[in-house]
């Protein structure tokens, strides 16, 4: 119980980081992805251990699906309004999946490049 608190709290401390550089020096980020960076940061340089994290990210992958039930609802009560513009929805979710999964490739070959 003790590793599931300090994992919450080590979390909800990058987080916490993140809002107050994200009001305080970089604005077009939003606090949790400025959050999810440092922490990222964090574990890369071993300054905070895998360990206390395990279960806690355990625990919130497996109740993510829950996370999507709301906009899934919003789809379907704007449903004439996604209609109206699919072709343009269609096309920012092509254009963005191929930019990510370009992005990511790019990243994990540099992280490859890294380790050898």
């Amino acid at each position: 119980m003790n590793k599931v608190l300090s994992g919450f709290f080590i979390i909800l401390l990058f987080l916490l980081i993140g809002t107050a550089l994200h009001h305080l020096l970089i604005p077009i980020l939003p606090s949790s992805v400025i959050g999810m960076i440092l922490l990222f940061i964090a574990l890369q340089l071993k300054i905070v251990k895998e360990e206390p994290l395990d279960k806690v990210v355990s625990f919130m992958m497996s109740s993510m699906p829950i996370f999507f039930l709301p906009p899934a609802v919003g789809i379907m009560v704007a449903l004439p309004l996604v209609s109206e513009h699919l072709m343009v929805i269609s096309m920012a979710t092509i254009i963005s999946t191929i930019a990510i999964i370009v992005s990511v490739g790019w990243c994990q070959q540099g992280l490859n490049r890294r380790k050898r």
